[in-house]
């Protein structure tokens, strides 16, 4: 299992090298917004798909409880993103420069 997920990292990192294409996807706005985000969709990705899926789910099928889950986690990481991660990055910044100083 290991090997084959190395495997495909390498491939995968070998593409994007490669291809010109590929690079440029991976350079895309969208994605390099979403990389700035990532740990804030990490944080919230597993709470939105539970909640969703168990408040809507038995009602509205849980195929289309996915998929309003997909549509909930876009604003939930947003706002993550800007009122906790952002903070924590400021906080920790601040920390950082009162120690160098001290």
């Amino acid at each position: 299992r290991v090997p084959m997920s190395a495997i495909g990292s390498a491939l995968f990192i070998g593409i994007a090298l490669a291809s010109g294409r590929a690079s440029g996807l991976l350079t895309s706005k969208p994605l390099l917004t979403l990389g700035h985000v990532s740990y804030s969709l990490y944080l919230v990705h597993a709470l939105v798909i539970v909640a969703t899926l168990r408040a809507l789910g038995p009602s509205l099928g849980y195929e289309m409880a996915a998929v309003v889950a997909v549509a909930v986690m876009i604003p939930a990481t947003w706002l993550c993103y800007q009122f906790v991660e952002k903070p924590a990055i400021r906080l920790s910044r601040s920390i950082g420069r009162a120690r160098r100083s001290a």
